[in-house]
């Protein structure tokens, strides 16, 4: 909604009305437990809290990250259904390197899902390429959201259930996001090493919708997250907004990745409120489902 800035006037901010309606849509049309959220404001998410007002039988509730430290702002929100979700606690994840070159990995949150489980979800806004354009630098943000999940390993054991979404500004195949943070598209590797972290995001980098020359509007159906019209890397779209799992959501636990759920929002579902999506933003929402069994 609103790019980081710790400016007074930040330019660039889009229709707060198209923004509210997407919420609402997310929260009480798909019924949403969980939402997360980057690059909004105080202010925006003051806007949120009214809105939640509205739905005050869905026991929803804003729980704002942010916070601005210096030049750094970290501009994150949940959205959650204390009916099932509790809030605990978070930690922002980021390090400066011996050259001092800061990275932003992401914040850590913790929720008590279901009155049981301990769920660990990171939200992650990394640098754009244009801030951060070397792979050398973008594999440090990996390594340090990794370094992270290593340590809830370490304390709660393999079984921890860990979530991670966000926008990578990478797509799934990076080595920021393969080899730097250890996720992997193959489940049976994900079974046999259990802190590998599965990306289900592999499945949503080509053409979703088979091509059929009577069905015009589906022509244009996303290819991915974000549609960013350069040339060279031979693909305008890019699936940069992902979310990742632990091995925990597969194998025998009572909480399973319902893969068959994940999916990128387009105008199929928002065609209703908007002819140009770029009114709201310049990336699509991304959602799946988690289950208890």
């Amino acid at each position: 909604m609103s790019p980081p800035t710790t400016k007074k006037s930040a330019k660039g901010k889009r229709e707060a009305k198209g923004f509210l309606t997407v919420l609402r849509h997310l929260l009480v049309e798909d019924e949403i437990d969980l939402l997360g959220l980057c690059e909004v404001s105080l202010v925006e998410i003051s806007a949120i809290s009214l809105l939640l007002e509205g739905f005050e039988e869905k026991n929803l509730k804003v729980v704002s990250l942010y916070s601005v430290s210096g030049n750094s702002v970290n501009d994150f929100c949940v959205i959650i259904n204390e009916r099932k979700v509790e809030y605990l606690d978070h930690q922002f994840v980021n390090r400066r390197d011996e050259a001092r070159v800061f990275y932003k990995a992401g914040v850590k949150v913790r929720f008590r899902v279901c009155n049981e489980s301990v769920f660990t979800v990171y939200l992650s806004h990394w640098q754009s390429r244009r801030s951060v354009p070397e792979k050398p630098h973008r594999a440090e943000l990996g390594s340090a959201l990794r370094s992270s999940i290593n340590a809830v390993f370490e304390m709660g054991g393999d079984n921890s259930h860990i979530v991670l979404m966000g926008d990578f500004n990478d797509d799934p195949y990076e080595d920021s996001m393969t080899h730097h943070l250890k996720a992997t598209r193959d489940k049976s590797f994900v079974l046999a090493n259990k802190r590998v972290l599965y990306n289900p995001f592999w499945r949503e980098m080509g053409a979703l919708i088979p091509y059929v020359h009577t069905d015009r509007p589906l022509w244009n159906y996303p290819y991915g997250t974000c549609y960013y019209k350069q040339g060279k890397e031979m693909t305008y779209w890019k699936t940069f907004d992902q979310m990742l799992f632990s091995s925990s959501f597969f194998g025998q636990g009572n909480w399973h990745l319902s893969e068959g759920a994940t999916k990128i929002y387009s105008l199929i579902e928002f065609g209703r409120y908007f002819d140009d999506w770029s009114v709201v933003s310049d990336h699509l929402p991304v959602s799946t489902k988690l289950m208890r069994v």
